[in-house]
């Protein structure tokens, strides 16, 4: 048996800009452990469950962990992965 017989196409993504909890909402909305991490068209990473929710919960964190619009994350990343 192959990877590729096994693995699922890339549907949603995260952004390196993108903040936390945008990328820790879309894993929680849509059942997925992890986001792969997208640059110009190519994977520059992966970011797990785990990871997204230590980083919205760090103490030193500054970045406002709440959304300020009523967009859809899901949105921008559907539209660019």
């Amino acid at each position: 048996m192959m990877v590729k017989h096994w693995m699922e196409k890339i549907t949603m993504c995260a952004l390196p800009e993108m903040p936390m909890w945008e990328a820790g909402r879309l894993m929680l909305d849509h059942g997925l452990h992890a986001l792969p991490v997208l640059e110009e068209g190519r994977v520059i990473g992966v970011l797990t469950r785990e990871e997204a929710l230590r980083g919205m919960y760090h103490p030193w964190e500054t970045e406002l962990l709440k959304p300020e619009t009523t967009s859809r994350p899901e949105d921008l990343a559907l539209a660019l992965c």
